[in-house]
């Protein structure tokens, strides 16, 4: 293959939403778009045009070439062999560009900052800082491996991040002491993220509380049991564990049950879209105790349906509905009250009016253009 032929190498991680990256990308005016894959596996993206090059396989060697073969290297969640290969081949004339998933920043190992609270700290393990794991990462960096040190060097060579999320990129920025150019990027319309024809009128929903959306320790689901335990409430807890950390999930469930008995209730299988959001017309509320960015395509169709969303305000997706005139609520400041009094009609009907005018096609297909056009 011939690197010459393409303007921009596009990295993307083994996701769904991968394939619909590249379909809104195939839509704009411009060509010379290379998509690669280089997971060890390829299962989630099933589009014809994304090349699977496992990263330092013969393909990926043979078809890659150099970074100084592309105008743009965009970058879909950044993981350390991707910083392996940016790190060794930078170049000045190529706009490197992170588009900023989550992820990539908040456990890459380098955010400094407070992902876990007390009790969920008590129950995980913590990554090796120990004298073994940094001789260890140095033989990789002597043996041409993706390595600690060449990850985080490869930040310093990124020029733009693209997110929607201000404190994100704010908090980018500190966490690898650079001064990034920033893109407005949302890289999902409302009809990706979720079915909007299903939420044409506004149903009468439930009074089910939604607990997190996975079971990664992010949910700091036990410490959110012990805030709720207190207000002695009636609602049913619906817990979302189907992936994630399977010794972190046991103990989830087995302190649910613990505590709420026959008022806990967990979704453990996986589920279609369609039946996820048929089920979760029994939630009229929901919390999402994480500190830092995830589940924002839950979040965002949790809130069109009609659903009363907790969120801790250090959170950077609640700082960013709330700078957007989305109602949303501080985990902090719920009680016993807070589950007896669901959104009002009018609140309803404003997050969707906002939600659609700042996440509809034309806005989403205008970040591509403008991403693409850097």
């Amino acid at each position: 293959m011939s690197t010459k032929s393409y303007k921009n190498l596009i990295f993307l991680p083994d996701s769904p939403y991968s394939n619909w990256i590249i379909d809104r990308s195939e839509k704009l005016p411009f060509d010379g778009n290379l998509y690669v894959c280089c997971e060890p596996k390829q299962e989630k993206i099933n589009h014809p045009i994304c090349n699977h090059f496992p990263f330092n396989s013969e393909s990926f060697k043979s078809n890659i070439g150099k970074i100084s073969d592309y105008e743009r290297v965009i970058i879909h969640y950044h993981k350390s062999y991707l910083g392996y290969f940016i790190n060794k081949h930078r170049n000045t004339n190529t706009k490197i560009i992170w588009v900023l998933w989550s992820g990539d920043l908040y456990v890459s190992g380098f955010f400094g900052g407070n992902i876990y609270q007390e009790i969920t700290k008590t129950i995980i393990n913590k990554p090796a800082t120990s004298l073994y794991w940094k001789f260890r990462e140095y033989i990789k960096s002597v043996l041409g491996k993706p390595n600690y040190w060449d990850y985080k060097e490869s930040f310093k060579k990124i020029e733009y991040i693209a997110t929607p999320f201000d404190l994100d990129f704010d908090l980018a920025c500190i966490t690898f002491k650079q001064r990034y150019k920033r893109v407005d990027f949302k890289f999902l319309s409302v009809d990706e993220l979720f079915d909007k024809s299903e939420h044409v009128s506004i149903k009468s929903l439930g009074n089910k509380i939604l607990v997190g959306h996975t079971g990664s320790p992010e949910n700091n689901h036990i410490d959110l049991f012990q805030k709720l335990i207190s207000l002695n409430l009636t609602n049913t807890l619906l817990c979302p564990l189907s992936y994630g950390n399977e010794q972190y999930i046991s103990k989830v469930i087995s302190e649910g049950k613990m505590l709420f008995n026959n008022q806990f209730e967990i979704i453990k299988d996986f589920m279609p879209r369609k039946d996820y959001y048929k089920k979760l017309d029994e939630v009229g509320f929901a919390i999402f105790n994480t500190n830092i960015h995830q589940g924002f395509g839950n979040i965002l169709g949790l809130i069109y349906k009609g659903v009363k969303v907790f969120l801790n305000r250090e959170n950077s997706i609640y700082i960013q509905l709330k700078r957007w005139d989305i109602i949303v609520f501080d985990i902090d400041e719920f009680n016993s009250e807070s589950f007896l009094v669901p959104l009002k009609l009018e609140e309803i009907k404003q997050n969707r009016a906002l939600i659609l005018s700042l996440f509809n096609d034309r806005v989403v297909n205008d970040c591509y253009y403008n991403l693409y056009s850097l």
